[in-house]
């Protein structure tokens, strides 16, 4: 019995290390310079102004929400033990924390007043394998539980709750039981921006503090635009120059995340700005009517014929560097590589990006078409009836590079 009690333990170590690692797919870029490893004086330094997610290992350094998660979230979730559905929805636009909010804010708070086991997943484009694929992990704690019980925890972006509608169920339980995250007010973002950097023994000065608070309070999608500002502020110190001079420099909040993005994409070869240019693309989810977003793609699909992967997955990094991490890699349930921008805070402010979405569009368009073909014709099993004719492979040919596209 002690030698199953301990490699119980141990395989159960295991998964939470697959998951942590997990983590680091999920959204938000939002509050991410509260996340710190504290280690020497520059270093933790750095990390309070460069830190892209922070997790529930970060509760200590998570600040701004107090009031929001006491008197509103943790009751509200406590009380689902007495509801028919143990579901809370955490809802708010793009930018405004609700992962964050969760990870570190209401998950820890859930630890301290329940005895509970947390399982975390970002659902990908097949939620329902990914759930499974995450309960299998820990079924074997599962079925040891003397006394199982399962609440749901989910954030959700607001400009998707029209699509709930499809499923009225659905729908009618997060009317019941979402909460709006609101974006934080002057005193939170305050502290959201000040308190990392003192805990890291490097204060801001107070006028810094006010500048990036007056560039930042009630500004659309702020918390990851304050990210790279704040970044910009460090690399700064780090080069002897002022926070007020770096922050003119870059054009303030904002200006920040755009300008490192051009300097990246910058630095690379005539022949891999193309390439950059083509798989930043098809990394984007047209609006049509609302704003464009981001989604995840398979590495393979982004590849031409006779391009080398280890070649496209060089570019791509370079966007996903530590100094950079516009980028982030994963894997779907099948195992395949995935690659999806960080946040949608780059669409919207980076100029570049912007222009080659405008020029590309029915291109793009075409394409999503295109990938929904491919993948209803691969479910239907190849059917022969299925492959696209004249005049929409005429279309496909009129397409610029289409000669070399899989």
């Amino acid at each position: 019995m002690a030698d199953w009690q301990h490699e119980r333990q141990e395989l159960l170590a295991y998964y939470d290390r697959l998951r942590g690692r997990a983590l680091a797919l999920e959204e938000e870029l939002g509050a991410a310079l509260n996340s710190l490893d504290l280690v020497a004086a520059l270093v933790r330094a750095r990390r309070a102004l460069e830190v892209i997610v922070i997790e529930e290992k970060d509760a200590g350094r998570f600040f701004g929400r107090a009031a929001l998660l006491e008197r509103e979230l943790l009751p509200a979730f406590l009380a689902l033990a007495a509801g028919p559905a143990r579901l809370l929805a955490l809802v708010g636009p793009s930018g405004s924390g609700k992962s964050s909010v969760a990870r570190a804010g209401l998950l820890p708070l859930i630890k301290s007043r329940l005895p509970c086991r947390l399982l975390t997943l970002t659902p990908t484009h097949r939620p329902l394998d990914a759930l499974a694929q995450a309960l299998a992990r820990h079924a074997l704690a599962a079925v040891t539980d003397p006394a199982p019980r399962l609440a749901l925890l989910l954030t959700l972006r607001s400009d998707f709750l029209g699509e709930t509608q499809c499923f009225p169920a659905f729908n009618a339980l997060l009317t019941r039981q979402g909460h709006l995250v609101p974006a934080l007010d002057e005193p939170g973002l305050r502290l959201a921006i000040a308190e990392p950097a003192r805990l890291a023994g490097q204060p801001l000065d107070q006028a810094v503090v006010d500048l990036l608070l007056a560039q930042s309070l009630g500004r659309e999608g702020a918390l990851p635009l304050l990210q790279y500002a704040l970044s910009e502020v460090w690399r700064g110190l780090a080069a002897g120059r002022p926070p007020e001079e770096t922050l003119r420099s870059c054009n303030g909040v904002g200006g920040a995340l755009a300008g490192r993005a051009q300097q990246v994409y910058d630095g690379l070869t005539p022949d891999a700005r193309r390439t950059a240019r083509r798989c930043l693309l098809r990394l984007v989810q047209l609006g049509e009517g609302g704003p464009d977003t981001r989604r995840r793609v398979a590495i393979d699909d982004l590849l031409v014929e006779g391009e080398s992967r280890p070649a496209l997955l060089a570019i791509l990094r370079r966007f996903a560097a530590p100094d950079a991490r516009f980028l982030a890699f994963g894997r779907d349930a099948q195992g395949r590589e995935q690659v999806e921008i960080t946040h949608d805070a780059l669409i919207a402010h980076w100029g570049a990006l912007r222009d080659w979405l405008a020029a590309d569009r029915d291109d793009l368009r075409l394409l999503a078409r295109l990938d929904a073909a491919a993948r209803h014709w691969e479910q239907q099993g190849a059917a022969a009836g299925l492959l696209w004719r004249r005049p929409d492979l005429d279309l496909c040919a009129a397409m610029p590079g289409a000669r070399g596209r899989r």
